[in-house]
């Protein structure tokens, strides 16, 4: 069969099946150039306008495909709405208000609310009162502000709507996850009833955090990935190393360790469960499987300062996909693209399923189970 004759029947497969035609995103924010990067293929990426950007850190995307920029720059505490994607940057909230001052991840929730990590000192508040975490509603208006303590220093967030089996005292979905980078700690806050105090983790040993900051949650596998980005633990444990949290069984593991991991950042997660890592220290973006198995080459180069990831599907209705080859991947209605493990290649690969290197697309398999499972 010709390579014609094959995108066109995968075409009207798409067709036939009223699927929504787009293409998986990784975004990427580049602090000091004031810019987001949305990678569509290894090593291809559009660049955002630098309009209203400023020194950006966090990102994140509502339901609506729309990107919130948290900007930690020379005018510290606001947040950037590009819309759709990467078009129109407006200033969604102005520095100075909300309580926002140094701000770093954030994160949605399935009603809408956004979570902004606030790690600076929280307006207001009588020293040595250090960070914070504020809900803001789908208008930009805080609504409440929790987790503050003294020395706390609040990175990322992630919103887990996982609801499978869980280690008590974790409940079924509605998991705020938060590292703290001064701490060492994954706290977990329920958004149900965010006045609770949060279930502090804290492995301890050879499993210690060190430095948290990027987290993201794979809610179809029940697995929380940590970037362990620095050296505040005694002796230096894990630092450049992405942890894995077990949300069924509570157990804790080194998902992916060396390999040019280099002060690890951002973390995101893709619908086939494949992890992407920033490395602020060497400019690039890693991919690994969801059995840790790293990609052997890296699936971005050249960035100047990258802090967190997120992964977006990137609405195309106007084209037709053409996927030659390759193989399709229909996840809540969007296809994506995978790249094969054993080559800079890309194919379109089912959620559910992973990739074994051997022939030119590789072996489907049930997808492995990940670490501490």
């Amino acid at each position: 069969m010709t390579r014609n004759r094959i995108a066109s029947l995968v075409t009207l497969t798409a067709l036939s099946l009223g699927v929504t035609r787009s293409e998986a995103g990784i975004l990427v924010t580049e602090n000091t150039a004031n810019d987001v990067r949305l990678y569509t293929a290894p090593g291809v990426f559009t660049s955002s306008p630098t309009t209203n950007i400023n020194g950006p850190v966090g990102v994140a995307i509502d339901a609506a495909n729309n990107v919130y920029v948290t900007n930690n720059g020379d005018v510290p505490g606001s947040v950037t709405r590009l819309t759709p994607t990467l078009g129109s940057p407006t200033i969604f909230v102005p520095n100075g208000t909300n309580s926002l001052n140094a701000v770093f991840g954030n994160a949605f929730d399935s009603a809408g609310n956004q979570y902004i990590a606030n790690y600076g000192n929280y307006v207001g508040q009588v020293l040595p009162q250090q960070g914070g975490i504020v809900q803001l509603n789908a208008a930009g208006v805080a609504q409440t502000t929790f987790a503050l303590g003294s020395s706390r220093v609040p990175a990322g967030i992630a919103f887990s709507s996982y609801g499978g089996a869980v280690a008590a005292p974790l409940v079924p979905q509605s998991n705020l996850f938060v590292t703290e980078n001064a701490t060492n700690t994954l706290n977990v806050y329920q958004t149900s009833n965010l006045a609770a105090a949060a279930q502090v983790l804290a492995p301890a040993g050879v499993l210690a955090l060190n430095s948290p900051t990027g987290v993201v949650v794979d809610s179809v596998r029940g697995i929380v990935y940590i970037a362990n980005s620095g050296t505040n633990n005694p002796g230096g444990a894990n630092a450049n190393t992405i942890e894995a949290y077990n949300i069924a069984t509570g157990a804790f593991s080194i998902f992916a360790a060396g390999g040019g991991l280099s002060t690890p950042q951002g973390v995101t997660v893709d619908p086939a469960g494949n992890v992407y890592v920033s490395n602020l220290g060497t400019g690039t973006i890693l991919e690994y499987t969801s059995a840790g198995v790293q990609f052997g080459t890296p699936f971005a180069t050249g960035l100047r300062t990258p802090e967190f990831l997120a992964f977006t599907p990137v609405p195309e209705p106007s084209s037709m996909v053409i996927m030659g080859l390759g193989q399709v991947g229909l996840v809540g209605g969007y296809l994506f693209r995978r790249r094969l493990q054993n080559s800079a290649q890309t194919a379109w690969v089912p959620s559910g399923y992973g990739q074994r290197p051997g022939g030119l697309f590789g072996t489907l398999l049930p997808e492995i189970n990940p670490p501490g499972s």
